[in-house]
């Protein structure tokens, strides 16, 4: 009865982090308030995954979930407050407490000779190699992401946790979306309606590079404001600019907003 409480709360939660985390792909205006309940559902749901993993000894993937809280949080400050940078502290964290998860593995198995352990491995590389390559704003991480599903989904058939099973299939569908509509971001073009009027704005890299970067970079301005380029649209004058949406202090908190200038190095934009 426990196991199987934890593995609905488990369940439930990345679940919805997947859900949300395609809608801050898909919805770009509100991108951010999607990643706040994106990162919100993953760390609510962590407990109980960290749980099943140590109740299963599954010790490399249990040490991954732990490990991986500092910067979980740290994602949802950034969200939350518009700025800040992630720390370099909280990936060496991660690091340091996979290798520990994988020595007392080896310690408990008296080595790497049982099959969970070589799926707990495949979670660990799908989930370092996903976030890398999608902080560099690498498509492919979503092929690591997916990756990761299946060999989570795996475990769980190994271990008889069907309904992990159905949410590890369900999350694999999720983040296959989240990769076709980031594609086409990268090829295409992408429609905001504004106070203006609407705006197309070109997302394909060929328009973005002679500005000097790429749909999806992730920069800071001048007075030290996040933002997230979304591409190359002509202003009322028909001159390209590059625009981008940027966190600014509003009545209700944070809000994302376009802006966007002729010169981005001029005025101050700085990829992180």
């Amino acid at each position: 009865m426990l196991l199987t409480l934890l593995s609905v709360w488990a369940g439930l939660f990345y679940l919805l982090n997947k859900i949300f985390f395609a809608c801050s792909e898909r919805y770009l205006l509100k991108s951010r308030t999607w990643r706040i309940y994106s990162w919100t559902t993953y760390i609510i749901g962590l407990p109980a995954w960290a749980t099943i993993f140590i109740l299963e000894r599954n010790w490399i993937a249990a040490a991954l979930e732990i490990g991986g809280l500092p910067s979980m949080i740290m994602g949802l400050t950034i969200a939350v407050y518009g700025k800040g940078r992630k720390s370099r502290l909280w990936d060496v964290i991660s690091i340091g407490a996979i290798i520990v998860g994988l020595s007392y593995s080896i310690y408990d198995f008296n080595g790497i000779n049982n099959v969970t352990q070589f799926l707990e491995l495949g979670i660990v590389t799908g989930f370092l190699l996903g976030t890398y390559l999608l902080a560099k704003e690498k498509s492919s991480g979503y092929l690591f992401f997916m990756f990761m599903n299946v060999v989570t989904a795996s475990l769980m058939v190994v271990e008889g946790n069907m309904v992990l099973v159905i949410q590890q299939a369900f999350s694999f569908m999720i983040v296959l979306y989240a990769y076709v509509v980031h594609l086409r971001m990268r090829r295409g073009s992408v429609l905001f309606v504004t106070s203006d009027g609407p705006i197309t704005i070109l997302t394909a890299d060929k328009a973005c590079l002679p500005f000097g970067f790429l749909h999806g970079d992730i920069i800071y301005t001048q007075d030290n404001a996040r933002g997230r380029i979304m591409g190359v649209a002509p202003d009322n004058s028909g001159d390209n600019m590059l625009w981008c949406l940027i966190n600014r202090p509003g009545h209700m908190g944070y809000t994302s907003r376009l802006e966007k200038v002729r010169d981005p190095k001029k005025a101050g934009w700085k990829k992180i």
